[in-house]
């Protein structure tokens, strides 16, 4: 199950005779990787929701990584490696030590150190190990980095990660503990590893600290506060990994004599699970930390009594039983545990379980609120169409590079698996067999009512190198035009009525087409381009009242029975257009956190915006339209400043 490593000498002879010494050279950095976007999926460690604003990432930049110390480390405590051991005592010993290869993630040799803080805390620093023998592909990064990190072969030290679990408030040591993450660079000529903001960490160029990390550490990701300070619910969002040695690779001989470290490492990760679980502050989001909990203790027998971990160990959630499909497990240790249940046992929010919203999915009543952390089945596959989508056609699942490439080695293996639990599952190639991402994916929006002239942009479809729309079908005796229609924003005139237009997104391997309904209605009012936020969004957002109530109803300041929300909707909320602008996706709509949490079962107060409805219909058109044209504030001065 795990390789055993290329044999030292050979990395010897083969390239640490050819690379310089002395400290690292920047020179064998790989250079940003150069693909083809048009037919390689290659957006990874990144999140869906971008917060693209007139092109620039908000949650992806210097500003966002500075303001990001500047709230864990307002005292610049730690701007070296050596200064974050002294702060969290390592200068007192080391708890566990692991070196392993991390096969799953980035690919790099590891050599952590853990021990637990005098307040009862977590640190844990990492040395990395790289070496590139291809330079600009990192899913070239094999076996041979266990051996750099086995050597402690200093002239492969990519970077040190360094972890903490310590008080929020440094100066009040009874605050909350937050999880605060560093990224130091390779030693300089004087032995210093500084502080870095940012990092090349998979060939694609250089990715922000935290926005790369939070990722897959379970991170809530929003802009800066308008004061420039980092968000506090992001903050307080971060989580420790659990190791999982199924997924590691080790030293020759080492491996039992790691499992004594390993556990010690998790047992530690697991307290602070159940530590941040049992808070329940606005900020936290209310996480429910049990699921992830569970993962960190089973494979030990949940109170940690036993030595080894146990690698058959199945969480109860993905447990066979008669009302869950054959072979449930294998799903689980084949797909779910290697490549998903990492990154989403982190996520989620439990406010939503605990106000009833259920759906019987294979015989079990199962809350969906907070059917992200994937902890059953039946949550899992409540995303059937999101998983089809997200991991065969648009390839942004999974997060990682190493990841992607590795659940990708064999599509007959993990990927076929997994397509035998999906509903409606369609993407082959001409000879039946699964097809891996690489075929464009139009995007050409969803059906809606506008007003004429009428613009359609699909610049959010996927893989997609050339555009062309036609009008598939039209109101009888009206005429129409459609001018643009080579690319991405077609627009179309005409007389009220249905119109179908159909979308051929082009790549290099192949053709693909999708169609949407736009009803053009002259009499809408008001018409999409006066549509703004202060007038019409605020009262869709009071009284769209699907599950028998509204979005203000749940999402409002002062509730008792709904603390924990990670977001209120009511007036009395001094940033509420931040707050919900904050939650749309520019650059792909439909995409975004306020139509796709209000319309889906994995909302926690329910289907609100039941396209299948009238008047939850026409809701659902007006934030759409009001997206799809800038999202305005208005003029009110109370809620536009």
């Amino acid at each position: 199950m795990r390789a055993t490593p290329w044999l030292f000498l050979f990395l010897s002879l083969s390239f640490l005779a050819g690379c310089p010494t002395g400290g690292f050279d920047e020179d064998i950095l790989p250079p940003p990787r150069v693909v083809n976007a048009t037919v390689t999926p290659d957006s990874f460690l990144r999140f869906d929701n971008t917060f693209m604003v007139a092109g620039q990432s908000q949650i992806e930049s210097e500003a966002y990584a500075t303001a990001y110390i500047a709230a864990v480390d307002p005292n610049d405590r730690r701007t070296t490696l050596a200064a974050f051991k002294a702060v969290n005592g390592f200068d007192n010993g080391v708890g566990a030590r692991v070196t392993f290869r991390d096969s799953k993630d980035l690919g790099y040799g590891r050599d952590m150190f853990a021990r637990r803080r005098a307040d009862g805390g977590i640190a844990i620093f990492v040395d990395s190990y790289r070496v590139v023998p291809v330079p600009g592909d990192a899913t070239q990064y094999g076996p041979i980095n266990l051996d750099a990190a086995v050597a402690q072969d200093r002239q492969f030290h990519f970077s040190t990660s360094a972890i903490e679990f310590s008080p929020i408030d440094e100066s009040d040591p009874d605050s909350d503990k937050i999880v605060k993450m560093f990224l130091y660079g390779p030693p300089d000529e004087n032995g210093t590893q500084l502080r870095l903001t940012s990092n090349n960490m998979d060939g694609r160029g250089e990715r922000g600290v935290p926005t790369a990390c939070l990722v897959c550490h379970g991170g809530t990701m929003y802009p800066l506060n308008a004061d420039g300070s980092f968000p506090l619910i992001s903050l307080k969002s971060a989580k420790m990994n659990v190791l999982d040695p199924i997924t590691f690779e080790f030293p020759p001989m080492t491996e039992a004599e790691q499992e004594g470290p390993i556990k010690l490492v998790n047992r530690m990760v697991h307290d602070h699970y159940v530590e941040m679980g049992t808070r329940a502050d606005t900020e936290q989001s209310k996480w429910d930390s049990a699921f992830a909990a569970e993962l960190a203790a089973g494979p030990y027998g949940d109170d940690f009594s036993a030595n080894a971990y146990d690698e058959s160990f199945v969480p109860e959630g993905w447990r066979q039983d008669p009302n869950r499909p054959d072979s449930v497990e294998v799903l689980y240790k084949e797909v779910i545990e290697p490549h998903c249940i990492a990154c989403h046992s982190l996520r989620g929010n439990n406010s939503g379980e605990e106000f009833g919203n259920t759906a019987l999915i294979n015989g079990h009543e199962v809350p969906l609120g907070n059917a992200t952390s994937f902890s059953s089945y039946e949550k899992f596959i409540s995303y059937n169409d999101d998983t089809i989508d997200r991991v065969y056609r648009r390839g942004n699942m999974p997060v990682s590079l190493l990841n992607y490439s590795r659940f990708w080695r064999n599509p007959a293996g993990p990927p076929s698996l997994l397509a035998t639990f999906l509903d409606g599952f369609d993407v082959f190639d001409s000879n039946g067999n699964v097809a891996p991402p690489g075929r464009p994916v139009p995007l050409p929006g969803a059906n809606r009512t506008v007003t004429s002239p009428a613009i359609q942009d699909a610049s959010a479809s996927v893989l997609t190198e050339s555009f062309a729309w036609s009008i598939v079908s039209m109101p009888a005796n009206g005429s129409a035009s459609l001018s643009n229609g080579n690319s991405s924003a077609a627009t179309l005139t005409g007389d009220d009525g249905d119109y179908v237009l159909e979308l051929a997104a082009t790549n290099a391997m192949a053709s693909t087409t999708a169609q949407v309904t736009l009803t053009i209605d002259s009499t809408l009012a008001p018409p999409p381009a006066q549509l703004d936020f202060a007038t019409d969004i605020r009262e869709v957002l009071a009284t769209a009242s699907g599950a028998n109530r509204s979005c203000v109803s749940c999402h409002r300041t002062g509730s008792s029975e709904f603390a924990g929300l990670p977001l209120f909707l009511d007036d009395t909320n001094p940033n509420l257009y931040k707050d919900v602008v904050e939650r749309i996706n520019f650059a792909d709509p439909e995409n975004s956190l306020l139509l796709r949490k209000s319309s889906a079962l994995q909302h926690g107060g329910g289907i609100v915006l039941d396209r299948s409805v009238p008047v939850e219909n026409a809701q659902f058109i007006i934030l759409l339209n009001w997206i799809r044209n800038g999202a305005p504030c208005g003029s009110d001065p109370t809620f536009c400043n």
